[in-house]
C-alpha cells in the first residue's frame, strides 16, 4: 500500500468509528494507543516527516540501562572515546538523536513543567508505598523475632526493615526512577526559569562538546536531573545521510519522552537491540523486540550482545586463544537466540 492508500484506511477506520457510536471512540482509544493507531492528521504528518528526510537512513538504538548502548555508540561514531556518557537510571538516559551537521553543536530539551509535576506525583506514590511496605515488613520482621526469642528491636533491626521495604519496590520501575530522579531536581540549585537560554550548545570539537554534554546528561551533572533530551549534529563523515536515535528505553517512567521515542522508532529503517551477554535476551529484551516488530512498524532487528568480555573466563568457554573463547561465546549466545526466539 501506498501512504495515500493508508491515509485513507486510515481515515475511514476513524469516520466510522465516530458515525457507529460517538462512546465507541472513547473505549478503543486505549487500544488504538496499544496498537500505535494513529489520528489520520498525524499520521499524514509522520509521512511528511519521512519525505522531508530525504530518506535519511534512521538507525535506532534500544537497550536497557547499562546495557552499553553508549559504548557502542562510542565505539561506531567516535572511535572508542568516551563522548556520550552512560547512564545510571532510566531517568538519567536522556533520548539522544544524533546527525550530521556543519559543527560540534547541541539542542537540549528540558523537562517540563507538567513533566515535572508527573515526575513529583510518581516519587510521592513511592513515598506512599515505601511507607506502606515498610509497616507490613516491620510485623513480619517483629513477627519471625518473637518466635524466635530475640526481642530486642535494635538499630540493625529497622535496617532489615528499610532494605525489606526498597527490595519490595525494586519491580516499580516508574516509582523507583521517579523517586530518584525527584531527589535530584529538589536537590539541585539550577534556575528554572533560565533554562530556555542553555539549550543550546556550540563546541570547537568532539571532546569539547563532549565535556559540554557531561553538565547535562553524565551522573552529577549540573543540569542532568533537568535534561529530557539532546539532538547532537557533528561534522563526522560516519553520520552524512544517517541519523541514529539512542532511546531510554520503551516504558519510559516519563510519558511525554517515550512519546517521542515511540515516534522516532516508527520511522527507523533498522533498529539494534543491546542485550548484555551475560543476561542475553531478558524477558524485558523479549518484550522490547516484540513491541517495535508488532507495534511500532520496524520491520528490520539487528540483536548485539555486549559486554562479551565478562564471559571470556567462564570453565564452559575457556579456549587457548581469544579468538577461540569468542567463538565458543558467539556459537553459546546464538544457541540460545534460536531456542528463545
Amino acid at each position: 500500500m501506498n501512504p495515500q492508500q493508508v491515509l485513507e484506511l486510515n481515515r475511514r477506520l476513524h469516520l466510522w468509528m465516530e458515525n457507529y457510536n460517538p462512546e465507541l471512540a472513547k473505549d478503543l482509544a486505549p487500544l488504538l494507543r496499544k496498537h500505535a493507531i494513529d489520528r489520520t492528521e498525524d499520521l499524514e504528518t509522520a509521512f511528511n516527516a519521512l519525505a522531508e528526510e530525504n530518506r535519511l537512513l534512521q538507525i535506532g538504538v534500544v537497550g536497557r540501562v547499562k546495557a552499553g548502548k553508549s559504548s557502542l555508540l562510542n565505539a561506531l561514531v567516535f572511535d572508542g572515546h568516551a563522548i556520550l556518557p552512560r547512564a545510571a537510571t532510566p531517568m538519567t538516559a536522556a533520548l539522544t538523536t544524533l546527525t550530521y551537521g556543519d559543527t560540534f553543536s547541541a539542542e537540549v530539551e528540558f523537562y517540563s513543567a507538567a513533566d515535572r509535576e508527573n515526575i513529583q506525583q510518581d516519587a510521592l506514590r513511592y513515598e506512599q508505598r515505601y511507607q506502606e511496605e515498610k509497616t507490613k515488613a516491620l510485623e513480619t520482621l517483629r513477627l519471625r523475632r518473637q518466635r524466635s526469642g530475640h526481642l530486642v528491636e535494635d538499630e540493625g533491626f529497622y535496617s532489615d526493615v528499610e532494605k525489606s521495604a526498597r527490595r519490595t519496590l525494586m519491580g516499580e520501575h516508574t516509582l523507583v526512577a521517579a523517586h530518584e530522579q525527584w531527589q535530584h531536581i529538589s536537590q539541585s540549585n539550577v534556575d528554572l526559569a533560565a533554562l530556555d537560554s542553555l539549550g543550546s550548545l556550540q563546541a570547537p570539537d568532539a571532546a569539547a562538546l563532549a565535556i559540554l554534554l557531561s553538565d547535562y546528561v553524565a551522573v552529577g551533572g549540573n543540569y542532568m536531573p533537568l535534561t529530557k533530551s539532546v539532538d547532537i549534529l557533528l561534522p563526522l563523515d560516519s553520520l552524512r545521510n544517517v541519523r541514529i536515535i539512542d532511546t531510554p528505553g520503551l516504558n519510559d517512567p516519563v510519558q511525554s519522552r517515550e512519546e517521542r521515542t515511540t515516534a522516532l522508532l516508527k520511522s527507523c529503517d533498522v533498529v539494534f537491540i543491546v542485550s548484555p551477554a551475560g543476561q542475553f535476551l531478558s524477558e524485558q529484551d523479549i518484550e522490547v523486540m516484540s513491541r517495535i516488530t508488532k507495534k511500532e512498524g520496524v520491520q528490520e532487528l539487528i540483536l548485539i550482545a555486549s559486554q562479551v568480555d565478562s564471559q571470556l573466563y567462564g570453565s564452559d568457554i575457556r579456549q587457548p586463544t581469544l579468538q577461540g573463547a569468542l567463538d565458543k561465546i558467539t556459537q553459546t549466545l546464538s544457541v540460545h537466540m534460536v531456542d528463545t526466539l
